[in-house]
């Protein structure tokens, strides 16, 4: 509209700006959103990086960023659907700061996993819960305690941040240790084994294929590159194998 009325105002008039709150308003909740999905891909990606540099496993680090995807998912149901709180400030900054949160957890889970020193996934299943169970219970427990007392303030961004907290740590713990540990015992990555030439010529010469004192897995950055002349293969145990580390 006002393209049009300026191009029939006669010359030396002034152009017509239309200005409006509203305006203002669409552009800053446009920019708003743009910015926090940048903000999440960007979180995301860095967070993909830092786990697969503390795990050494492709399979792993994306079990990992799955998981951290549907608490992601499951959180903004939380917030929009079942608490109603319309998408703000504490929202968009709260997108990067609780992908670290979310990632704590589940990173904890897969590195017991993976440092195992058994050759079974039901193994490794219980030794990354008995190692990792009680620590990340606690910690939940913990985080949820202490920000439980910003429910009860005055100012509404505080109960708002509290909500998100509580939410997300909640969400974490229980994806860790219900979702995360189920996808580990249909698919987790099993260590290989070292085919020996005595093996090749009929005798019985495997060896667990190590690497710094730990078993390398599948989908392990190091047994990609692996330069053994010998062949790696994946060793599979069953439930009621003899549960002794493989030496």
């Amino acid at each position: 509209f006002a393209g049009l009325v300026n191009m029939e105002t006669p010359p030396g008039v002034p152009d017509v700006h239309a200005q409006s709150d509203a305006f203002l308003n669409a552009y800053r909740s446009e920019q708003t959103i743009t910015s926090t999905v940048t903000t999440w891909f960007v979180a995301n990606g860095v967070c993909l990086a830092i786990i697969l540099f503390f795990t050494q496993n492709i399979t792993l680090s994306l079990f990992v960023m799955v998981t951290i995807c549907f608490i992601f998912l499951c959180l903004l149901g939380l917030l929009f659907a079942v608490f109603t709180i319309p998408f703000g400030p504490v929202e968009a900054i709260g997108v990067s700061i609780f992908i670290g949160l979310s990632a704590n957890y589940s990173l904890h889970v897969v590195h017991a996993y993976h440092r195992s020193p058994y050759s079974d996934r039901k193994h490794k299943i219980q030794y990354a819960v008995f190692i990792t169970g009680s620590p990340i219970a606690s910690s939940a427990i913990s985080t949820i305690g202490g920000c439980a007392f910003l429910l009860a303030c005055r100012t509404w961004l505080f109960v708002e941040l509290g909500i998100m907290i509580c939410c997300s740590t909640t969400m974490a713990l229980l994806f860790s240790m219900c979702f995360l540990l189920a996808l580990l015992t249909l698919v987790g990555p099993l260590p290989y084994e070292l085919e020996t030439d005595e093996e090749r010529n009929g005798g019985n010469g495997l060896q667990a294929a190590h690497d710094g004192g730990h078993l390398l897995h599948q989908c392990d950055i190091k047994a990609l590159f692996c330069t053994h002349d010998s062949k790696l293969r994946v060793k599979y145990v069953e439930a009621n194998d003899d549960p002794d580390p493989v030496q």
